[in-house]
């Protein structure tokens, strides 16, 4: 079946999209409302396919109307849409989801870094700048964003020769065999893609024009004002607090008078940063929001011939306190975003997490102690609500570290789908090889 909903853009009123946005965030909708804004205040509503390059280096790409992607200044794009969506630099102007998921992220060399984990509909992006009329320390950066989840591959490997080949013919391929996790993506976004694929996947995304942020200092417009400052000022609590962070961690480190190698201590910071819910950790995709998740289940089923063990798939997730599904992190696909090197050669994996648990261990008596008065803040709540736990494929002699194929024992999120019964858990998947499990105590 072909693919047959055409990547569009279309200019549109308030009135026409209305609807749609008040299903995914009514505040925002009974503001505009009562601002009723006339017929100069346009919106542009663009549809895309799963994997398209929304953002590429900081540079919008909007479909052109044969529903391919164009660079936003290319000079084929139509003059009203550059005029009036061509205000953030060239980069994003400020927009929400309408349905589905997309994700921010930078990419590296053999994995990327999901910055915000995946967009979801209803969220507002792209405001930092129209707010800061100062001028914004905001640089257009090297973001990137896709339609549906870039983050994401298959915890079992799909890289042998012969049924990798496989799938190579069926879908015409243009993608190497995977070498790495991160390389499972554009083998995702071929195959759904592909007129024999089956099914279409896409998402919408509502950009607002620049008239829209002309008369924030209007009384008028005062409430859409303190929403957008609102929205920005929860979005950037981690941000805006992060020397305290920074300065905490010294204060540990200075009292008890250790040096940790700094690729650990960045490990340990950002575990400790996704146990706040600052960053994405990674979780089994249970439904189609992120991709064509079942769709390419069956595929690689099928075709590859996934015969022993589930088909999961994991993409970026946030840990929420009040729900008990735990989220992972893996040493073999790192999303930190400082880079220290590794102080000590021919270190292994196992050897590394072991270290990680032992200064993770030091940083949460210190912070129980509340000797710094964290009290009541997030870094405190560590201490009290949030579980780690170490696991490895082959845990030696390391005590604490436990082995990987006891995960899907203790998270039965791993095999509750259909194509998840009856299948073993790929307990060789590199990702499980060095492997933090995040999750909440609840009581």
């Amino acid at each position: 079946m072909p693919n047959n909903e055409t990547q569009t853009i279309q200019e549109l009123l308030w009135k026409d999209v209305r609807k749609d946005v008040a299903q995914k965030n009514s505040i925002l909708a009974k503001i505009i409302d009562e601002l009723n804004p006339s017929s100069e205040y346009t919106l542009f509503k663009a549809r895309y396919h799963f994997g398209s390059e929304i953002l590429k280096n900081g540079h919008l790409y909007i479909p052109d109307n044969k529903g391919s992607l164009i660079h936003l200044n290319d000079s084929s794009t139509p003059a009203n849409i550059r005029n009036k969506i061509n205000y953030n630099l060239g980069s994003n102007p400020v927009f929400i989801l309408l349905n589905r998921l997309a994700e921010f992220f930078i990419v590296m060399e053999n994995h990327t870094i999901p910055l915000y984990g995946l967009i979801e509909p209803g969220k507002m992006f792209g405001t930092w700048r129209v707010l800061n009329l100062m001028g914004s320390h905001n640089p257009i950066f090297i973001w990137n964003m896709t339609a549906g989840s870039r983050s994401i591959f298959m915890l079992p490997k799909i890289s042998e020769t012969m049924r990798f080949g496989k799938l190579t013919r069926a879908f015409g391929l243009k993608a190497e065999k995977p070498n790495s996790l991160l390389d499972h993506w554009e083998i995702f976004r071929e195959i759904a893609n592909h007129p024999d694929f089956g099914e279409t996947w896409t998402t919408e995304i509502l950009f607002f024009s620049k008239k829209w942020f002309d008369r924030l200092d209007d009384k008028k417009w005062s409430d859409f004002a303190l929403y957008l400052y609102r929205n920005a000022w929860l979005g950037s609590e981690f941000f805006r607090n992060k020397y305290l962070w920074d300065l905490v961690f010294s204060l540990i480190l200075n009292e008890r008078n250790i040096k940790p190698n700094p690729y650990i201590s960045d490990t340990v910071k950002h575990l400790m940063a996704i146990g706040t819910g600052a960053f994405p950790g990674f979780a089994s995709a249970l439904n189609d929001e992120a991709a064509p998740i079942h769709r390419l289940q069956e595929c690689i089923e099928s075709i590859y011939q996934l015969e022993e063990y589930a088909p999961i798939i994991m993409h970026p997730h946030f840990l929420k306190k009040e729900i008990s599904r735990p989220i992972y992190y893996s040493l073999q696909y790192p999303t930190t975003t400082e880079f220290s090197p590794k102080s000590r050669k021919g270190s292994t994996k196992i050897f590394d997490l072991y270290q990680i648990k032992s200064l993770l261990a030091k940083y949460l008596v210190d912070i129980h102690l509340d000797e710094l008065n964290l009290g009541d803040t997030p870094i405190f709540d560590l201490v009290e609500k949030i579980q780690y736990d170490f696991f490895h494929t082959d845990p030696e002699n390391y005590k604490g570290i436990r082995l990987s194929k006891e995960i899907p024992e203790e998270d039965k999120t791993f095999i509750q789908t259909p194509e998840g019964m009856n299948k073993n858990f790929p307990i060789n998947s590199p990702f499980l090889r060095g492997c933090i499990r995040i999750s909440s105590k609840i009581k």
